[in-house]
């Protein structure tokens, strides 16, 4: 019985820990595709694109296109407000009034309407179906994405949590349950931040910058996870402490009241 109990220990172990890696993942992208998070992170992508020029055409002198054709448009146009145009069905508008800001600046307005387009752009296709439907998977920084990596956060997290409270059943000694949760959260982040140096080292740019949207709250989810490890791990050994402490003292009050006992017979005896 032992022998099947530690088996099955070992195995739900095995699989709370594969749920972890896969929840810390979730948990990565969810927090990184706020739409703030987005906004900022895309702005440094295509600031990075075009200072490194990591593509095969020159992405300096687009932009410079695209913004002498802005600039033009808004100048023999004095009426119209906008300049607006149309890439990956998605909407860019751009107000004319920001004609006289410096380059960087309509840059950085540019990439706030298109991110606003996209990130907020109703997807008729499944998430994995849009992946043939899209030529560009923009919807992987859009809020769909975050939705379905919310919800698979979720429901990954439910079944660990569940799975932890069964492996309360498997364990011999009850009162190890926090530190043996502890551990392998512990455990689950390191590797899970192993993972990720694996990933960044393998992609390279540009992928990697799309990757750092992606994943740019996995150092956070890292961290929590570490210190939620450390916090069960430190509650056990308190707990581990405590109940020493009281089964010394009562171990030490029986041991004082046998002594006593035993006095009076020794007494007698020697009368």
């Amino acid at each position: 019985m032992g022998f099947i109990k530690g088996t099955l220990l070992l195995i739900l172990t095995f699989i709370i820990f594969l749920l972890l890696l896969i929840t810390f993942t979730f948990a990565s992208l969810t927090f990184s595709l706020s739409y703030e998070n987005v906004q900022e992170n895309s702005k440094n992508l295509v600031k990075d694109i075009a200072d490194k020029e990591i593509l095969k055409y020159n992405v300096s002198y687009e932009i410079d296109n695209y913004i002498n054709q802005f600039k033009s448009y808004c100048q023999q146009n004095p009426n119209v407000q906008e300049y607006v145009v149309s890439f990956e069905n998605s909407t860019i508008k751009i107000s004319c009034s920001s004609i006289s800001q410096p380059k960087e600046e309509i840059i950085n307005n540019v990439v706030e309407s298109f991110v606003y387009g996209f990130y907020f752009k109703k997807y008729e296709c499944g998430f994995f179906d849009c992946f043939s439907k899209e030529k560009i998977p923009l919807f992987l920084i859009s809020k769909k994405a975050k939705d379905y990596f919310r919800d698979k956060f979720y429901l990954t997290l439910g079944i660990a949590l569940i799975l932890a409270a069964i492996s309360y059943v498997f364990l011999e000694n009850k009162i190890n349950w926090p530190i043996f949760a502890g551990f392998l959260i512990i455990i689950s982040a390191f590797v899970f931040k192993i993972i990720l140096g694996v990933v960044f080292s393998i992609f390279k740019e540009p992928y990697s910058l799309f990757l750092g949207i992606l994943l740019n709250k996995a150092g956070s989810v890292f961290w929590f996870s570490l210190i939620t490890g450390f916090l069960f791990l430190s509650s056990g050994l308190i707990i581990k402490m405590i109940v020493f402490r009281y089964s010394l003292k009562d171990f030490l009050s029986r041991f004082s009241k046998q002594k006593i006992k035993q006095q009076p017979k020794t007494r007698n005896t020697q009368k």
